[in-house]
């Protein structure tokens, strides 16, 4: 029986460029994370990474608590987005987070979108919630959790979610909870600053 020796050398060639592919994946992600440095991020890799990065957040018009509707389209300010999705029930770490997210207001106000898109049973229910934790930030009403549903956070009940989102609306970043003491939220915000540079 003879052997092909150009079949055999093509097999081993192509299983040494998946080994080294696979390798290379796998050193990316473990830069990422640890570029990144954000120990209370989404670890690469993980379900919850694999379930939102890359992904586009639709674009939207939503109702919002200072009044009329917001629209968020796609490259339409060429601003990067940190979008935090949350409710206003059983949330301890929404209420932790809020002092972080009107500080990311002021301190990126020129740069980014700082966007907090809550859910309740009523507009009123989230706007006396909104009112109460004096959240800063621009509080948008997502009245049939439509865009919980599709982006898939509803059946996830975790929130606060955070997403940092490029200028085309494609999600590059996924944070769960951002801790409470000052400098894991100095990291945070030292995270955003980097991964917003254009």
């Amino acid at each position: 029986m003879r052997i092909d020796k150009t079949k055999h050398f093509d097999t081993i060639l192509f299983l040494v460029l998946f080994v080294i592919i696979l390798f290379l994946s796998w050193k990316l992600a473990e830069f990422r994370g640890d570029r990144l440095g954000d120990s209370n991020a989404v670890n690469p890799g993980s379900e919850l990474t694999d379930m939102f990065f890359a992904k586009v957040i639709p674009e939207f018009s939503l109702r919002s608590l200072e009044g009329g509707y917001y629209n968020y389209f796609h490259r339409s300010n060429d601003k990067y987005a940190v979008v935090i999705f949350f409710t206003p029930w059983d949330c301890q770490s929404c209420f932790d987070e809020v002092p972080l997210w009107n500080h990311l207001s002021l301190a990126f106000r020129d740069r980014l979108e700082i966007l907090a898109i809550g859910t309740a049973k009523t507009f009123d229910i989230l706007r006396r919630f909104v009112e109460k934790n004096d959240i800063k930030v621009k509080a948008l009403y997502d009245e049939n959790e439509l865009l919980f549903r599709i982006l898939g956070i509803k059946d996830l009940g975790i929130t606060p979610i955070k997403f940092i989102v490029d200028s085309r609306g494609i999600i590059i970043h996924v944070s769960t909870k951002t801790p409470k003491d000052a400098p894991s939220q100095q990291q945070y915000i030292g995270l955003i600053d980097t991964l917003t540079q254009k």
